[in-house]
C-alpha cells in the first residue's frame, strides 16, 4: 500500500500495549484452557454416560465464571491491538473450543510482539 492511499491512523504511530494487559490475557487464556480439558472430555462423559453431574457442575461453573472474565480481557486485548472484528471474535469463541485457548495465546502473544515493535519503531515522515 503506497503512503498516499493510507488512511490517517495508518500513518500514526501506535501507542505500545500494556505488558500487565498481556499478562491478564495469557493468565485468562490458560486457566480457561485449562479448565474446558477436563469438563469436555472427563466431566462430561461422567454426566451423561454414567449420571455423575457433581464434577461437570463445578468444573462448568468454574469455566463459565472465568469465560466471563476471558472476554472481557481478550476483548480489549483485540482492541488495543487493532485486530480485525473477525479475528477478535475468533479469539474469543477459542475460549470455547478444547485446545483451541493456547493457539490463541499464542497468536494474540505474537501480535502484542508485533505492535509493540512497530511503535517502537520511529515515525516515518513525508519530507
Amino acid at each position: 500500500m503506497s503512503v498516499e492511499a493510507q488512511t490517517p491512523s495508518e500513518t500514526r504511530p501506535r501507542r505500545p500495549v500494556s505488558r500487565v494487559l498481556l499478562l491478564a490475557y495469557r493468565v485468562m487464556a490458560y486457566l480457561t484452557a485449562i479448565l474446558l480439558i477436563p469438563l469436555v472430555f472427563v466431566a462430561t462423559p461422567l454426566d451423561l454416560i454414567w449420571d455423575r453431574p457433581a464434577l461437570a457442575g463445578a468444573l462448568g461453573f468454574a469455566h463459565g465464571m472465568l469465560y466471563m472474565v476471558y472476554v472481557a480481557v481478550a476483548f480489549v486485548m483485540g482492541i488495543a491491538l487493532r485486530l480485525s472484528l473477525v479475528r477478535i471474535v475468533l479469539v474469543l469463541l477459542a475460549g470455547t473450543v478444547p485446545f483451541a485457548g493456547f493457539f490463541a495465546e499464542r497468536y494474540i502473544t505474537h501480535a502484542w510482539e508485533r505492535a509493540n515493535a512497530a511503535a517502537a519503531r520511529p515515525a516515518v515522515t513525508k519530507g
